[in-house]
């Protein structure tokens, strides 16, 4: 019994110590995964293909200018311009509409080569979600996740790599290798990270809320519209079972991607088994804009190292 007491007592008097260290391990660690400073590499490629994508989107918007960026046409000022939305498009004068649109053009290649990027990593955020805000009645996934890949990226030195500019600076001489690393690129890195974890989490309890998903229905209702069939899947009407394994593999990884990600081992399969989800969603729905970009977001999931060797001696930026 007093051997029993003892412990006890030892336990109490040295809980103290053991939470100040469990609590000191926590903050650093914590301050590890976002803080530890972290190469350019990864982002500089996430900037050349975000960026790309921006630019194709953009330019599209152009096919049917008019109809989308001016009062006249299917969306009038009146109608988006309100209370908690901004957009630059709410104080461009009609007259101006499309000399406006060919500077966002241009902003968005010099973005995507990494030319100025000091000023154009933010001009594109600027652009991006301004595009949206203006025909919100016209935008999809595609326009919310450029949005907030082009913000992140805003905040880090995304044009320290894989750029006009970091290849202007080596011809320069000027940088040196000890100031690749930065605390802003993995500041901007987790963040990509996380807010995938968010975006698949949210996903997949919003699928729970339909009976489809459950009854195992919902891939097959997808691809048998006729409204958004790229290519005949009708087949899979005498294998049912493939349907309902499809559905029920999706939710289940939706659901689960924010904890298995995390896991060296286990992320090449989760970012494949999402890959081919979007990839299909482009192949057999036709929407290749959407599937891409969701793919591009995963880059960030890439150590720098692996892409270090494509370039040698970055330095950041602002």
């Amino acid at each position: 019994m007093r051997g029993y007491i003892h412990a006890v007592a030892a336990f109490v008097l040295n809980l103290p110590r053991r939470l100040a260290t469990d609590a000191a391990d926590l903050a650093a660690a914590y301050h590890r995964f976002w803080f530890a400073p972290s190469a350019p590499y990864t982002l500089g490629v996430v900037r050349m293909l975000a960026g790309g994508m921006a630019l194709y989107s953009t330019a599209i918007w152009g096919l049917e200018f008019d109809a989308f960026f001016t009062n006249g046409g299917f969306q009038p000022l009146e109608m988006v311009n309100v209370p908690g939305t901004m957009s630059f498009w709410f104080f461009v004068p009609d007259a101006w509409a499309w000399p406006a649109h060919l500077l966002c053009l241009g902003a968005l290649a010099l973005y995507t080569v990494g030319l100025g990027t000091i000023v154009t990593k933010w001009l594109a955020f600027v652009i991006v979600a301004s595009y949206a805000q203006r025909a919100p009645m016209a935008t999809f996934g595609l326009d919310q996740i450029e949005t907030f890949l082009t913000l992140y990226l805003a905040l880090a030195p995304c044009g320290a790599a894989y750029s006009v500019d970091a290849l202007l600076r080596k011809r320069r001489g000027g940088g040196s290798s000890r100031n690749e690393v930065s605390p802003r690129t993995t500041v901007a890195t987790r963040l990509i990270q996380v807010h995938l974890c968010v975006l698949y989490t949210f996903a997949g309890l919003a699928k729970l809320k339909g009976e489809a998903w459950w009854d195992g229905t919902a891939i097959w209702k997808a691809i048998s519209n006729l409204e958004y069939q790229t290519a005949d899947l009708t087949w899979l009407a005498a294998a049912e079972p493939v349907g309902h394994l499809i559905t029920h593999v999706t939710v289940v990884w939706e659901l689960t991607f924010w904890a298995l990600v995390w896991r060296p081992r286990l992320r090449p399969y989760v970012l494949a088994i999402g890959t081919g989800m979007h990839l299909g969603i482009g192949a057999f729905l036709g929407m290749w804009t959407f599937g891409l970009v969701m793919t591009f977001a995963y880059v960030a999931f890439v150590p720098p190292e692996t892409f270090r060797p494509r370039l040698s001696r970055p330095t950041p930026q602002s």
